[in-house]
C-alpha cells in the first residue's frame, strides 16, 4: 500500500513512499503522551488501484483498509480491543511535465485517543532535518538531546512547520509539502513524518510521562477528538541541484489557481505576465498589499540564502518612485531604479526588506 516514486531527472527512486502508522495518544492540548508497550497500527493493502490518465497528467486510486482500537480504556494504560474500521482513500497524481508528485487523502475518523501520521522514508541518512518557518528555513538535529531531572518537558522530534520540511537541501534529499498540517519530524535515517490527526480529550492532565505537571485546568475537551470526515493535500518534490525550484513548487502549493470567465476586451494586460519578479532565487516575497495610508504598494521579502546578494525586483508597470521602508512601512531611503520597471536594494543573510513602490499614475 505504499508508492516508488523515480525520478527520471537524475535516476533516483524513493521507495515506501506515503506509508501510514497510527499509535495511541494518552496527552492533551499541549503535549503528546505514547502508551508503554504501543505497536503502531498500519493500514492493510489496498483491495484495488484505479489508474485514470488525460492528457494532464495520470492518477492512482486506491482504498486502504484500516481497522484502529476504539480508544484507551478507562485508566488510560492500553488501547481497547474494539476496533472502527474504514477506508483512507488515497489518490497520487503525477501532473504532466510536473517534478513532484502530488497526494489527496480522505478519511473518516471514528478513534479517539490516537495519532495518525504519515511517513516519506528518503533513503538517506541525515543529521538535520529542514523546516519551512517564518521568514526562515530553520534546521534542526536529528537526534534529541539528553533530558535530565530538571526538563519538565521531555524532547520530542516533532517539530513547527509553515508549509514544508526537508530531510535535507542537497541533490537526493525529499521535501514534502502540505496544506494546513503544521508538525513534522525527520529521523536520523531520513525519514520524514507529518502528523495528520492528534485526537486527544482533555485541554490538560497531571499523569503524562512526558511532562511533569499539569500545563493547565483539567477540562474535557470533547472536540479534541477530531471525529468526522478530514481531507489532506500532500506534495512530494525530489530535491534536484536546485534546492530553490523545489521551494518553489513547495509555496505554490499552498494556493491553486483560479479560473474565471470574462468577456474578451481591449484590457492594458498581456495575455501573460507577471506583476512582480525578483531575483536571485534565494529572496522570497512573502506580502504584496495596498499600503495603510494609501499611498502605494508595500511589497516585502527576506533573504534566505547563506550570503548577502542584491535584489532585483522587476514590475509589470513603469515605476514612478521606490523607497525602503520599515515594518511599519514608514518610508525611509529612496532607491535607485536602473530602469522603469526595475528596483534593487541589498539584503544581507535572513534580512527583511520592505519596499515601498509608487507606479506612474497614466498605468492606473
Amino acid at each position: 500500500g505504499t508508492l516508488a516514486l523515480e525520478d527520471k531527472n537524475t535516476g533516483r527512486t524513493f521507495s515506501r513512499l506515503a506509508y501510514f502508522q497510527d499509535v495511541a495518544d494518552r496527552g492533551d492540548a499541549y503535549n503528546f503522551c505514547p502508551l508503554a508497550g504501543d505497536e503502531p497500527v498500519e493500514p492493510g493493502k489496498p483491495e484495488a488501484v484505479v489508474v485514470s490518465v488525460t492528457d494532464r497528467g495520470g492518477t492512482l486510486h486506491y482504498d486502504l483498509p484500516y481497522a484502529l482500537p476504539v480508544g484507551l480504556s478507562d485508566d488510560r494504560r492500553s488501547r481497547l480491543g474494539a476496533h472502527v474500521t474504514g477506508k483512507l482513500a488515497v489518490e497520487a497524481t503525477l501532473a504532466d511535465g510536473a517534478a513532484w508528485l502530488d497526494l489527496h487523502l480522505d478519511w473518516d475518523n471514528q478513534a479517539f485517543d490516537h495519532r495518525l501520521q504519515i511517513g516519506f522514508p528518503s533513503g538517506k541518512a541525515t543529521d538535520e532535518g529542514v523546516f519551512d518557518g517564518h521568514f526562515a528555513h530553520v534546521r534542526r538535529s536529528t537526534r534529541l538531546p539528553e533530558a535530565d531531572d530538571s526538563w519538565v518537558e521531555d524532547p520530542v522530534a516533532e517539530a513547527p512547520m509553515r508549509n514544508w520540511v526537508a530531510s535535507g537541501v542537497n541533490a537526493g534529499d525529499l521535501m514534502v509539502a502540505a496544506r494546513g498540517l503544521r508538525e513534522s519530524s525527520v529521523s536520523p535515517d531520513g525519514h520524514i513524518l507529518l502528523t495528520l490527526l492528534r485526537c486527544f480529550g482533555w485541554l490538560s492532565r497531571d499523569d503524562l510521562s512526558t511532562r511533569r505537571g499539569s500545563a493547565g485546568p483539567t477540562v474535557a475537551t470533547p472536540g479534541g477528538q477530531s471525529t468526522g470526515r478530514h481531507s489532506f493535500d500532500l506534495r512530494v518534490i525530489p530535491i534536484r541541484d536546485d534546492l530553490w525550484a523545489a521551494v518553489r513548487a513547495a509555496q505554490a502549493f499552498q494556493a491553486q489557481p483560479r479560473g474565471t470567465i470574462q468577456e474578451p476586451g481591449a484590457g492594458p494586460l498581456p495575455p501573460s505576465a507577471s506583476f512582480f519578479a525578483c531575483e536571485p532565487p534565494s529572496f522570497d516575497l512573502t506580502a504584496v498589499k495596498r499600503a495603510e495610508d494609501g499611498d502605494g504598494l508595500i511589497v516585502r521579502g527576506v533573504n534566505l540564502g547563506a550570503s548577502a546578494c542584491q535584489v532585483r525586483l522587476h514590475t509589470l508597470w513603469p515605476l514612478a518612485s521606490a523607497w525602503s521602508a520599515r515594518l511599519d512601512e514608514t518610508s525611509t531611503t529612496q532607491l535607485d531604479t536602473p530602469s522603469p520597471h526595475e528596483v534593487r536594494v541589498a539584503a544581507e543573510p535572513g534580512e527583511i526588506v520592505t519596499l515601498r513602490l509608487n507606479f506612474k499614475t497614466e498605468q492606473g
